[in-house]
């Protein structure tokens, strides 16, 4: 409260606003016509620096002292109510005038140059372009006050550039195309800059992908090579020898040999099967201890894999879902050594180090990758393909699952399932498929219905097909693939290269899927849930954890087609065998169909 009075000094009048006066401890509460009385007779000092008589109401402990205390925390109560309660702040701070608009945006150009952070870059560029502004938020800045922004940008684009020649692998050169993309265009318009270095960042791109390409398997094997191959296998069959037929399998896989025949007499057992046949293929807690994970990345629509979490999780697998593959393969916080994704290491560009997690282990983890419609999310990142088929080939199981028209889409979700199938010089999928059938046993080689000889398909009698499928090439199976599921539609459904050393050797297994719908375990879809189960924790094997068995005894037993050729009418409906209850399984799916 602020009072005025009226003094004779000099004979000069003055009128001096005075504060209120603050009472000490031993005095007692004033009422309001004391404290006005008391203002009326206040007690007068002459300053003796400026010779000049003031009005004085200051105590030793008041905060109206003429020198504040040094620091903010140096606190010095009044004597007022306010400030016995221990409220009162020692001086008061004034905040400056606002920036304006005008001055907020140099600053932001500023900092972002000092950054040097190519995206805030281009997007200071973008909104301050004439053809790109709103109406109503200008940039109140002059056009020649963005050329050091546009120099800023040549700048990091033509060290991205150098950088990614100097390294020369296929992650930095694509980071460098994918950042000058649509870029230097613009650039070269408005202010005249060159990037030639860019025709040779391409150039190595295209020859880095054909190396990729051409990585798993040999595209082109001269006629001799394969004929040894096929004679060694022969003469391992016939000799009846296990470890010879085992290195024949895999040095004919390695050609692009059909090791069809010899695929028959493979049996496989393992330690993590189940010998209980209520438990299914694998018996509980299987996996626990051995911090094995599945990784699911789904490029598709949204799927709901609570289900299948909980099958891996009784036996011990944990999952791991993601919709990104730039979070899928980012490193993690390393908090020990601060290493890692930290913000001054991803601004200035640093390797780090650290492994994703999903290529800490290869042996421990397994991928399956779900794909999504057009355009491909991985079709521009063949860094990250690389780094899959890499994965797979130190260890790691890889699942690749393409499906056909669902989540109102036009086309098949098939683009980045015959990216990674392209990488592996394997055929694409292909087609859509209604399905809505329930398959049986295969009554023969190429009929609609499962491999009741495999292990995966413990306790299942009849598995409904699902609806909206694609299809796999029959071409895969005569590439180390053997055929686990065969569509109502005569397509392949499901293939499989077996976690042996005969067909993995020291990679990983390979799973192809031509059904998402099985991975949701409908209760509607007969034998969903098992095959869910076996599937998926079949992956997570390895050959160090597979007995291989060859039964030489089948041989003579394997031409099965023509059995039911003069067995009269048994034989006469032999192509809908593998087929059963197709109007039921319609039925029961006809409430799925939307998803």
């Amino acid at each position: 409260l602020y009072a005025t009075t009226t003094c004779s000094n000099n004979n000069n009048n003055k009128r001096i606003p005075i504060m209120a006066p603050t009472r000490s401890r031993s005095q007692p509460t004033l009422g309001r016509q004391q404290t006005r009385m008391h203002v009326q007779n206040p007690t007068w000092q002459r300053d003796a620096e400026h010779g000049k008589v003031t009005l004085s109401r200051c105590r030793p402990s008041s905060i109206w002292e003429k020198k504040l205390p040094e620091k903010r925390h140096h606190r010095k109560l009044s004597w007022s109510k306010v400030g016995l309660a221990g409220n009162s702040p020692t001086y008061c701070q004034m905040r400056g005038p606002s920036p304006t608009r005008e001055q907020r945006c140099r600053d932001r150009i500023k900092m972002t140059i000092e950054m040097k952070n190519l995206d805030k870059l281009w997007e200071i560029y973008i909104e301050s372009a004439a053809w790109h502004q709103d109406e109503h938020a200008k940039w109140p800045i002059s056009n020649h006050e963005f050329v050091a922004v546009r120099r800023a940008i040549e700048q990091c684009l033509k060290k991205k550039i150098k950088t990614a020649l100097a390294t020369d692998t296929l992650e930095d050169l694509e980071a460098a195309a994918n950042a000058a993309a649509n870029k230097v265009d613009i650039l070269a318009f408005e202010g005249n800059a060159s990037f030639p270095e860019l025709d040779e960042v391409y150039h190595r791109i295209n020859q880095k992908q054909a190396e990729l390409v051409g990585m798993s398997r040999k595209s082109t094997v001269p006629d001799a090579d394969k004929t040894a191959a096929m004679e060694a296998l022969d003469l391992a069959i016939e000799a009846q020898d296990g470890e010879e037929l085992s290195k024949a399998i895999q040095a004919a896989i390695e050609l692009n040999v059909d090791v069809t025949e010899a695929s028959t007499l493979l049996k496989l057992s393992s330690k993590y099967f189940s010998s209980d046949a209520k438990d299914g293929l694998f018996a509980k807690d299987c996996f626990k201890g051995e911090k094995r994970t599945l990784y699911i990345l789904n490029l598709g629509p949204e799927m709901d894999l609570n289900l299948l979490e909980r099958i891996l999780k009784v036996r011990g697998v944990n999952m791991k879902y993601y919709t990104n593959m730039k979070e899928l393969l980012k490193p993690p916080q390393d908090r020990e050594s601060r290493k890692g994704m930290s913000i001054a290491a991803s601004l200035h560009g640093k390797k780090t180090g650290v492994q994703p997690l999903l290529l800490q282990d290869p042996p421990k983890n397994t991928l399956w990758v779900i794909s999504g419609p057009e355009p491909s999310k991985l079709a521009g990142d063949m860094a990250a393909v690389g780094k899959l088929i890499e994965f797979n080939r130190q260890g790691g199981g890889l699942g690749i699952i393409g499906s056909g028209n669902r989540g109102g889409l036009a086309n098949p979700l098939i683009c980045d399932a015959n990216v990674l199938l392209s990488s592996l010089s394997l055929e694409r999928m292909w087609g859509h498929y209604d399905g809505k059938k329930q398959v049986g046993p295969q009554p023969g080689s190429g009929k609609p219905g499962f491999n009741e000889a495999h292990k995966l398909f413990t306790n299942i009698s009849k598995l409904d097909e699902g609806f909206s499928t694609t299809a796999l090439a029959d071409s895969v199976l005569k590439q180390g693939f053997v055929e686990l599921l065969r569509g109502s539609s005569g397509k392949p459904l499901t293939a499989i290269r077996e976690p042996s050393r005969a067909f993995s050797g020291s990679h990983g297994p390979i799973i192809l899927h031509a059904s998402a719908m099985h991975l949701l375990g409908s209760k509607e879809g007969v034998g969903h849930e098992q095959w869910l189960a076996n599937l998926f924790l079949y992956s997570c094997l390895r050959a160090a954890d597979m007995v291989e068995e060859f039964d030489f005894g089948a041989e003579g037993a394997e031409p099965k087609e023509g059995e039911g050729e003069g067995e009269g009418e048994e034989g006469e409906d032999e192509e809908d065998v593998g087929v059963v209850n197709e109007q039921e399984a319609a039925e029961d799916l006809d409430d799925l169909e939307g998803w």
